[in-house]
């Protein structure tokens, strides 16, 4: 289809996506990975000349990503990516140099696609899910763009995640890896590794986060000796200062033999630094062996400071108080959500709306949210109908932790965030949302509509 430019055109596709069952199909029996990648074939990836950079990991691929992107934008490069989940709209998957794909250009690849799977005899509703139909609208728009690089964030896992039916690519990125998913990825953080890293090419070249746990650096270790993959640990990037200013930090690293001073991070968090640390070592890599991409240090600056990710520990107030969502849906993520509290908010009175979805380790994560000081906690139901966990169920896990007198349930998640925002008012308050993106997207929504 050409020339697509009208709202209504865009609409129509949005109504065709959604209208794709819920769920995965891993289960089928089909390799899915080489059924996409034909597919992209069929879109003429031939044409595509672009450096390919995917990103895997339990936490970190979006802020990590995210500055990657940057940086690479601000060196005059362009850039399209690929990231999930989105919060309010299919089209924030997929970017354009660090902006949200224009309605009209996801409009045109979304029926493009749909062309090629006619002309091939697939039918979208029921041989596509809806994340793969995401991603394969996102290939079709990278096809025709053709940007200097790609920067693709898997969605799950790795060997299997719709991302790695792409034909070839340069750079894996690998950011913190631990216990996730693990109906699908392994029961075991060994098992989880080898799901991701094994979407690794021959040859390729790997950045990956440190301190990686040990089970996760023998996995990458195997792979690369199999694979003739070289390997770059972040932690070539040394902190030696970090000072904080309010919600400002400005870091001071060294790579190699080179001090970097007065880099300002835009993202917030504690767990940044890591994230970071792995976006200047792929910085380093990039500038030392791709002759495409030499980036100068100011763009890296530029890159480090403009980059902002809604949903990871987002202020959206600070006045009369902080009013902060963090989408840690995981241990690892509540465990780095609870550390940047301590360190910020230790002697201030907290409110945390809290939801999860069914399919998570919630009584670990709510046993080490439990031990936060000075807390109470509004349980409520994330906006998920398929895998959400029921406020009367997370409220029961609460009890086995906490006292009931610190724990209130309001399941709507509009009304939770309004009892939470006229009940801890005063300035020593913090109101905080963490659990779901199904949840943060709901608490972001009430807050702006207050």
């Amino acid at each position: 289809m050409k020339n697509v430019d009208n709202d209504q055109t865009y609409q129509q596709a949005l109504a065709i996506l959604e209208s794709i069952p819920a769920g995965m199909k891993y289960k089928e029996e089909i390799d899915r990975v080489a059924f996409l990648r034909q597919i992209i074939g069929w879109l003429g990836f031939d044409r595509l000349s672009s450096k390919v950079i995917r990103l895997a990991g339990t936490n970190g691929k979006g802020s990590t990503g995210k500055m990657v992107t940057n940086f690479l934008v601000a060196s005059g490069l362009t850039v399209a990516g690929f990231n999930s989940p989105h919060l309010f709209e299919v089209r924030e998957e997929i970017t354009w140099n660090g902006d949200v794909i224009a309605e009209a250009d996801f409009a045109r690849a979304f029926f493009d696609l749909l062309a090629v799977l006619d002309d091939h005899g697939v039918d979208l509703l029921t041989e596509i899910s809806s994340f793969e139909a995401s991603f394969l609208t996102a290939m079709a728009f990278y096809i025709r763009k053709n940007p200097d690089y790609l920067v693709l964030e898997a969605g799950l896992g790795g060997e299997l995640d719709a991302t790695n039916a792409i034909p070839r690519s340069d750079y894996t990125i690998l950011t913190r890896i631990g216990m996730d998913h693990m109906r699908i990825l392994g029961d075991n953080l060994t098992a989880i590794a080898q799901t991701k890293v094994r979407m690794v090419r021959e040859g390729e070249t790997i950045i990956s986060y440190a301190p990686q746990r040990p089970e996760v650096d023998t996995v990458v270790a195997e792979i690369a000796q199999e694979r003739g993959n070289r390997v770059f640990s972040a932690a070539m990037v040394e902190l030696d200062q970090v000072a904080e200013s309010g919600t400002q930090r400005t870091v001071t690293v060294t790579v190699g033999d080179q001090q970097i001073e007065d880099i300002h991070l835009g993202l917030q968090g504690s767990y940044q630094l890591g994230n970071l640390q792995t976006a200047i070592a792929t910085w380093q890599v990039l500038s030392q062996i791709d002759a495409v991409s030499k980036i100068p240090l100011a763009a890296l600056k530029s890159g480090i400071a403009t980059a902002h990710m809604p949903g990871r520990f987002e202020y959206l107030q600070e006045e009369p108080r902080p009013v902060i969502v963090d989408g840690a849906h995981n241990v690892d993520g509540i465990n780095a959500l609870i550390e940047t509290v301590q360190g910020s908010f230790a002697n201030r009175r907290k409110v945390l709306i809290v939801g999860f979805l069914a399919d998570k380790d919630t009584l670990t994560c709510v046993q080490d949210l439990c031990a936060l000081n000075d807390t109470t906690f509004i349980v409520t139901t994330p906006d998920n109908q398929d895998r959400q966990l029921a406020a009367e169920d997370l409220y029961q896990e609460f009890l086995k932790f906490t006292d009931a007198k610190r724990v209130l349930t309001i399941a709507n998640p509009a009304q939770a965030t309004q009892y939470a925002l006229e009940h801890f008012d005063q300035e020593n308050d913090v109101v905080l949302a963490t659990g779901s993106f199904y949840l943060v997207k709901e608490v972001i929504k009430a807050v702006h509509n207050q």
